[in-house]
């Protein structure tokens, strides 16, 4: 089987990794694969040598000019292109779609969401149902694990917390340090550790100023809480999250959450809003779930922001209910371990992608004994 493969591949962005995992999962189960990688103005990350030698040796690949393709991007980006097999990777963290968002899918032949909650939002917002299927993205199970070094971080305190997110509105961070703050005390030995990921080389200078702004409106001896703003790369990852003893995101809205599962999958009790893309993996068994409290309309940001979520809603978590997890979490700490270990057997029994790519492998072999040669 043959397959022309169009996404961006070399940046620290989310889809970047799913397409990097993916493009390497489905040459590694013997598919010919054109990639055509589509760069974009992100920070660049540091990867493996192996990856760098699949990906080099796809992009040099050529396939049969009717060889299905796969698009992996933010849908107002996809593409017809005539006389192929259209697929689109994509997802989305609200609870509808725009008519943009809706006419690029359904000019494709098939669109594929990584959860069921975007199977839901994507239909209910006039996307053709049959076009519409659920391949859930994955971990890398070998390089996400419990075991091994811990990063060093200066500073941090007795029992820490760990967030990994893009210093976005979505992200909920201002709810996270509001609850954290509300909570504990610089008494507490306790610690909230901030890894912002930098996917657009943006001035962080001014973040620890709003979060003191934030922390001291609660209280006026704040909890330690330390911001890393630098890039990590592909290695060092998995020991920042050993680095912490649970991890928590209360986002509006996720369409898969990279971050969360990797959490999860290196033993990390996690902490997420009960609601969007990564209830597909957590749920209430392998996670502590935050209550929403309502859904709101999703506020102006920039435009990019406006245009991909205009008339859309998100969710918003509740605080209160944050700071009773956190307290319970801390007066429960060996609990809350169990509750990681419990999420680390789900999502690698689950949700690998190796088991993704698998997947996808067998419904493009479906595919093309059905069609044939396109």
């Amino acid at each position: 089987m043959e397959l022309l493969y169009i996404g961006n591949v070399f940046d620290v962005s989310g889809y970047a990794e799913v397409s990097r995992e993916i493009v390497c999962g489905l040459h590694k189960l013997g598919l010919t694969i054109q990639l055509h990688p589509v760069d974009v103005p992100m920070v660049k990350v540091q990867l493996e040598p192996e990856v760098i030698r699949v990906l080099q040796q796809t992009v040099s690949s050529r396939v049969s000019s009717r060889a299905p393709v796969i698009q992996t991007m933010a849908a107002g980006g996809f593409q017809r292109i005539t006389n192929r097999y259209n697929i689109g990777i994509t997802m989305l963290e609200a609870d509808r779609l725009t008519p943009q968002w809706v006419y690029h899918c359904n000019r494709l032949d098939e669109v594929w969401v990584p959860s069921h909650f975007n199977y839901a939002t994507f239909t209910q917002s006039g996307v053709q149902p049959g076009k519409v299927k659920v391949l859930p993205f994955g971990v890398d199970a070998d390089r996400f694990t419990p075991h091994g070094p811990a990063y060093s971080v200066p500073g941090k305190r007795g029992f820490t917390f760990l967030s990994v997110l893009d210093w976005h509105k979505r992200k909920g961070y201002d709810i996270l340090v509001k609850a954290f703050s509300t909570v504990f005390s610089a008494q507490d030995d306790v610690s909230l550790l901030l890894k912002i990921t930098n996917t657009m080389g943006a001035d962080f200078s001014g973040v620890e100023a709003e979060i003191n702004r934030i922390s001291r409106e609660c209280r006026p001896d704040p909890p330690t809480i330390i911001v890393w703003s630098q890039n990590l790369s592909r290695q060092e990852m998995p020991s920042f999250y050993r680095t912490a003893d649970c991890f928590v995101l209360p986002s509006h809205g996720e369409g898969w959450s990279m971050p969360t599962i990797e959490a999860m999958a290196t033993g990390l009790p996690v902490v997420v809003t009960n609601w969007s893309g990564h209830t597909e993996y957590a749920n209430p068994g392998n996670a502590f779930m935050i209550n929403v409290e309502c859904f709101e309309p999703i506020p102006p940001v920039d435009p990019w922001n406006d245009y991909v979520y205009k008339g859309a809603r998100w969710a918003r978590p509740s605080a209160h209910h944050l700071g009773v997890i956190f307290r319970s979490i801390v007066a429960n700490p060996a609990g809350a371990k169990n509750i990681g270990r419990l999420g680390r057997e789900s999502v690698i029994a689950n949700y690998t992608w190796s088991a993704s790519c698998r997947r996808m492998y067998r419904h493009l072999a479906t595919l093309w004994a059905r069609y044939g040669r396109w």
